[in-house]
């Protein structure tokens, strides 16, 4: 969707100005991914998170809602992430063939994203507390997993 704004800068300019927003927002989501997957939710504050992006706390919430919406989006990055990682070939008749590439993929993800998943685990091992409104599509998602091994 473009604004006005947008169509009142030149092509080259929207293009910077978007590429920044772009670098801004990943450099907030790897200081957040930093600071909750080293201190925990209850242990992170925004001013910490600004300070590790690079940030004044104004400037960081001029981007973000607040520390809640950020946490919630990685939670919710973890879960859609995992769940196109482990994808499942419904076709397989093969229950071994389909565990092994499940535990395969799954290490392979928390190996290429560690901070994300250690969130994931506290957030689990704290109770979940912040899942609950992911766990119907969750829960349907693995249901369907289970689906393919028994059969």
């Amino acid at each position: 969707m473009t604004t006005p704004a947008d169509n009142a800068l030149p092509d080259n300019l929207a293009s910077r100005s978007k590429h920044g927003l772009e670098r801004m927002l990943a450099a907030i989501r790897e200081a957040a991914i930093a600071e909750f997957g080293r201190h925990g939710f209850k242990g992170v504050s925004t001013k910490a998170i600004a300070e590790r992006a690079g940030l004044t706390k104004p400037h960081l919430h001029y981007y973000i809602g607040s520390k809640e919406d950020l946490y919630e989006e990685l939670l919710y990055s973890v879960l859609n992430g995992w769940s196109s990682a482990f994808a499942f070939d419904i076709e397989s008749d093969d229950p071994k063939q389909v565990l092994s590439h499940y535990v395969r993929k799954k290490f392979d993800y928390a190996l290429d994203n560690p901070g994300l998943s250690r969130i994931f685990t506290s957030e689990v091992l704290g109770g979940g507390r912040n899942l609950g409104r992911y766990w119907p599509v969750a829960l349907k998602s693995t249901q369907q997993k289970v689906d393919v091994i028994n059969r």
